[in-house]
């Protein structure tokens, strides 16, 4: 069948991205952290490089120096345009899907005699298009993982041409783009740790004759393996007998494999380079964090806390992460913004993706490798599942980087899979076109949901309904549509669910919002009612309502009869915040 040049292929993915993400620069500014970040933009009077690298504060949380850089030209250039600035997360996006298209390239280059053909394309096209990466693209926040993977890409690129030419500058290169990525999102670290994996990479003509880089996928001994951890999981609820019948699986891969003793030398070899690699990368990070900041939050150190509390359930909550990532990224149905848990089921298939990254760890072949740092990539992430560090326990967006390194692995395999079988490329074309179009579907309708504030958070609150947080800002996204009458109706419908609990900060919220619109009967209405119902038990609420009550007192609509009812109104919640104040506590 006839070929694109290079050229109408890149131009194909351009035009792919853009038709899907168009309507992504016109939607709204994310009420969830995009508005506190441009804000604070905003307010701020100087900017200076040294405090964004070094800030040397105290209570400091992520360190990303490179995303408030980019605030600040935003501001410099356009004033922090929302149409411009999500025009940004586009293009990022649209780089990155071309950048996975040379890396593609290069990487089928050393992998295959016969490298002509789609797979490129078809590889960066369905990164492009996954219905994972809008969580990324259409959050302004999200900018994080685009320009990590960015940085990622680069650094691999440089670090396959190394491989090709043996300039050493392209290796350094990696390695300072590699460094880069770390200052967009911290998460760059499981790609570094990886990235040694990468460079034991040898060419499969390197390879002597009777002996295969590949695996031997011993399907009886895997199922046995899986099927009595799952046994052991299920009877018994613990997890340790999982991580050793695991390491014994890789054991009688090592004795059984049909290698010779050069492969086990290798996988010695490759977990040490790994071991030495994270203690290394890990003291690094640690160091320099220290040096640029005075002291984070114990978010983190928290996190390591509750981990080593009960290893057998952090084990559990490990394994199911992954499978659930894993499971995300074959099927990204349904999509959720946020995700505060998941079924504990998802640990059995995270059982199955742990024994298949044992046969990866055996193999020799480039896309073996390509995988394993893809879970490498995933693995810093599997912390907050705790729920003690991100708002959300899971996330989408968390595999906008791994599924890059997957999507290539698979291309690599199934390259080599259609080297010998060509008769068969016109239905790879016709698979890949059929997939593209319906994930392409998916994906754009989804960036309709993110168009507005209260269509996502709409969905966001039908998936998890009972998150209070999610409906305060479900009710702000309303307030801020114009939509009164609907976030009123939400906001009592969310008051009298139960399980909810009681926030005073939903009500002063919504007062503060009424006030600002000029509704001041509604929000007298609003206080009276809360107050009632709480029966006068939040001292914030008391004083909100005496504070505006003293604002009533000197607008020029008050009537006497008015002033009567709020003088005699203020005079009683003074009165009962003063009784609140002393009770014993």
């Amino acid at each position: 069948m006839p070929k694109l040049s290079i050229r109408y292929q890149l131009m194909l993915l351009a035009a792919f991205v853009i038709a899907v993400f168009f309507q992504t620069q016109f939607a709204e500014i994310c009420l969830i952290d995009d508005l506190d970040a441009l804000n604070a933009t905003l307010s701020q009077e100087h900017f200076s490089f040294l405090e964004t690298f070094f800030p040397q504060s105290f209570g400091f949380g992520y360190y990303r120096p490179l995303i408030p850089l980019t605030y600040w030209f935003d501001k410099q250039l356009w004033f922090l345009s929302s149409i411009n600035m999500h025009f940004e997360s586009v293009v990022g996006h649209l780089l990155n899907a071309i950048l996975l298209f040379f890396v593609t390239r290069i990487s089928l280059r050393r992998y295959l005699e016969n490298s002509d053909g789609y797979i490129p394309l078809s590889v960066s096209l369905l990164f492009s298009v996954h219905p994972l990466v809008t969580e990324s693209v259409n959050w302004i926040s999200g900018r994080t993982d685009i320009m990590m993977t960015t940085f990622v890409l680069l650094s691999l690129l440089c670090l396959l041409c190394y491989q090709t030419k043996k300039r050493y500058f392209l290796l350094g290169l990696a390695v300072i783009m590699a460094g880069i990525a770390m200052l967009a999102k911290e998460t760059a670290l499981g790609y570094i740790i990886g990235l040694p994996l990468i460079l034991m990479e040898k060419r499969p003509n390197n390879v002597t004759e009777g002996e295969s880089t590949g695996t031997p996928f011993r399907v009886i001994p895997f199922l046995i393996s899986f099927a009595v951890s799952v046994i052991i999981v299920i009877c018994f609820d613990i997890y340790w007998p999982v991580i050793a019948i695991t390491c014994s699986h890789l054991l009688y891969l090592q004795y059984s494999s049909f290698h010779s003793s050069d492969q086990s030398r290798g996988l010695y070899k490759r977990l040490t380079i790994l071991a030495g690699t994270f203690c290394g990368c890990v003291l690094v990070f640690v160091a320099f964090r220290k040096t640029a900041i005075t002291s984070g939050v114990g978010k983190i150190s928290q996190t390591f806390s509750l981990m080593f509390v009960d290893l057998n359930y952090t084990i559990s909550v490990f394994l199911g992460a992954i499978g659930f990532y894993v499971k995300k990224f074959f099927l990204p149905l349904p999509l959720n913004f946020f995700i505060l848990e998941i079924d504990p089921l998802y640990s059995l298939a995270g059982i199955f993706v742990l024994l298949l990254i044992m046969l990866l760890l055996m193999s020799d072949e480039l896309s073996a490798r390509l995988s394993l740092v893809g879970f490498l990539a995933l693995a810093p992430v599997l912390p907050f599942a705790f729920g003690t560090i991100a708002w959300s326990s899971y996330a989408e967006r968390y595999l906008y980087l791994p599924s890059a390194f997957w999507l290539l692995a698979l291309g690599l395999w199934v390259g080599k899979w259609l080297e010998n079988r060509q008769k068969y490329s016109s239905y790879f074309v016709a698979i890949i076109s059929l997939l593209c179009l319906v994930l392409g579907g998916i994906t754009y309708y989804r960036n309709t949901v993110w168009k507005t504030n209260v269509d996502l958070m709409r969905d966001t609150v039908a998936q998890t309904p009972r998150k209070r947080v999610l409906r305060e800002i479900y009710i702000w996204a309303l307030l801020y549509a114009g939509r009164t009458q609907e976030a009123e109706h939400e906001y009592w419908l969310a008051a009298k669910v139960a399980p909810f609990g009681y926030d005073d900060r939903t009500d002063l919220r919504i007062a503060e919002l009424l006030i600002s619109q000029g509704r001041h009967k509604d929000a007298l209405r609003l206080y009276q009612d809360s107050i009632q119902r709480t029966r006068y038990s939040s001292a914030k609420l008391l004083t909100a309502a005496i504070d505006f009550l003293v604002l009533m007192q000197h607008t020029e609509q008050a009537t006497p009869e008015d002033l009567t009812n709020i003088a005699a109104l203020e005079k009683e919640y003074r009165q009962k915040r003063a009784e609140l104040a002393a009770r014993p506590k």
